[in-house]
């Protein structure tokens, strides 16, 4: 009977053992969830360096056409990578500040990425979408919160539209205030 048992639970683990590979060895050819492993390595060979390490990225359609693009955070840029077999960047938009927040809406009629950030005492709003195949920005409204253009003698509301596609201002507005934040993940 003790035989049995221990034959029972040598068996048992070594099932446990075989699972455990399993897992980790597909986990070792997907290091991350919808990145395959010729994205990671074009991604960490042209966007690592010595004050570079660290890669945050989060994959979103950006344009609704069904195909996945990753979004990686360098330094104060969003870069867009795309592609399978042929993997190309599709365009950077260097915010040129740190203090940079991306959010997307919980509407499907807008698949890009709305960013606020600020910069000289005024909060700017936009759009980044991919559009014909190149990273395209959209600025959409800006806000002067600490009265900077008065203090520099401009005449100008609070607030100034800079596009005249109000749906979109409306959206942005709105998932900047609800905190759609995107979730950024490390790559390596």
């Amino acid at each position: 009977m003790k035989k049995k048992m221990l034959l029972l639970g040598l068996i048992a683990c070594l099932i446990v053992l075989v699972i455990l590979w399993i897992f980790l060895s597909e986990k070792e050819k997907h290091p991350k969830p919808g990145l395959s492993k010729a994205m990671v390595d074009y991604c960490i060979k042209n966007y690592t360096n010595d004050h570079n390490k660290e890669l945050l990225y989060v994959t979103k359609d950006l344009n609704g056409d069904g195909n996945t693009e990753l979004l990686l955070l360098v330094n104060n840029e969003v870069k867009v990578v795309c592609g399978d077999e042929e993997i190309r960047e599709v365009g950077t938009y260097d915010f040129v500040t740190g203090t940079v927040q991306l959010y997307e809406s919980a509407s499907q009629k807008y698949p890009g990425v709305f960013y606020s950030y600020a910069s000289g005492g005024i909060n700017y709003y936009g759009y980044l979408e991919v559009s014909d195949t190149k990273l395209k920005n959209r600025k959409l409204w800006n806000e002067d919160y600490s009265g900077i253009s008065s203090d520099a003698g401009l005449d100008r509301d609070k607030i100034e539209y800079e596009s005249d596609d109000k749906d979109l201002v409306k959206e942005s507005e709105k998932s900047c205030v609800s905190k759609y934040k995107l979730d950024f993940k490390m790559m390596k």
